[in-house]
C-alpha cells in the first residue's frame, strides 16, 4: 500500500503522540518520494540505534547506497554500521564525502593516517568533513602532532577551513598553539582574524593573555585591536 507523502509527514510530525516504529519507517521509505522526506525517514531510523540499523541494512540491500541511508547508518552508532561505512569509504577509488560525514562520531577511533588522507583532499567539503573527524581525534594527539596535521589548513585560502581549524586548536593553550593562532590574526583575512581573536580569548591562559596584550599594541586594524582588547578583558 502506497501512503501519501502528506500522511507520512503528518505521522512523523506527530511523533510525540505516536512514535513511528522502525518497521513503519522502513515500509514508507521510497527512493521516489521527496528527498527531504526520505532524509527525515532515514534520520528517524538512524535514531533507533540497533533496530534502526537492521532496517537501514534492508533498505540499502533493496535500494542501494543512497545518501540519506549512508547518513542514517552513521546516526545509529552501531559498530557494524561503522564497519559498513569504512568498507564503502571509496567509490571507484574516490573517497565518498557522504561516508566521511557519516563517520564523524567515530573520529576518535579512526586511524590518524586515514584522517590525514581525507584532509589532504582538495575539496572544501572533504576538508571540513575531515576536520570534523579530527575534532574527535585531537585529544589523543600532542600539540606538535596537531599543528603538523593542521599546518596547511591554517593557510588555506578558504576561510571556512581556517575557521574550522581554529575551533579545534582553541582547546589547547600551549605557546606553539597560541603562536599559530596569532599568525592567523596577523596574516589571515578579516574573518579569520576575528575568529582567531575569539579563539585566543576563549583559551584564557597566561600565554594567550600575553599574546593578546602584544596584539593590542601591534595590530594596525582598529577593529581587530579593539576586539583584542575586549578578549583580553574577558580573559583576565
Amino acid at each position: 500500500m502506497i501512503i501519501e507523502e502528506s500522511n507520512i509527514w503528518e505521522t512523523i510530525n506527530n511523533a510525540k503522540k505516536t512514535k513511528p516504529s522502525a518497521e513503519w519507517l522502513k515500509n514508507v521509505y521510497n527512493p521516489n518520494i521527496n528527498f527531504e522526506l526520505r532524509k527525515e525517514i532515514a534520520i528517524r531510523l538512524g535514531q533507533l540505534s540497533k533496530v534502526g540499523w537492521l532496517k537501514i541494512k534492508d533498505l540499502i540491500k533493496t535500494y542501494g547506497n543512497k545518501d540519506e541511508l549512508i547518513l542514517a547508518a552513521g546516526l545509529t552508532y552501531q559498530d557494524d554500521a561503522k564497519e559498513w561505512l569504512l568498507k564503502h569509504l571509496y567509490n571507484d577509488d574516490v573517497i565518498n564525502i557522504k561516508v566521511v560525514e557519516a563517520l564523524a562520531c567515530w573520529g576518535g577511533t579512526l586511524p590518524i593516517e586515514l584522517i590525514k588522507k581525507i584532509l589532504e583532499e582538495k575539496s572544501e567539503k572533504m576538508k571540513i568533513a575531515g576536520l570534523e573527524l579530527l575534532k574527535f581525534k585531537a585529544h589523543l594527539l600532542s600539540d606538535f602532532e596537531l599543528l603538523n596535521i593542521t599546518k596547511s589548513l591554517l593557510t588555506d585560502f578558504r576561510e571556512e577551513i581556517v575557521i574550522k581549524t581554529l575551533t579545534i586548536l582553541q582547546r589547547r593553550e600551549s605557546l606553539d598553539i597560541c603562536i599559530a593562532i596569532r599568525d592567523i590574526i596577523k596574516n589571515g583575512s578579516d574573518k579569520s582574524a576575528y575568529f582567531g581573536l575569539m579563539a585566543l580569548g576563549s583559551i584564557r591562559g597566561e600565554i594567550s593573555r600575553n599574546i593578546l596584550k602584544d596584539l593590542v599594541k601591534d595590530l594596525k586594524n582598529t577593529q581587530h585591536k579593539e576586539l583584542a582588547q575586549k578578549q583580553l578583558n574577558f580573559a583576565i
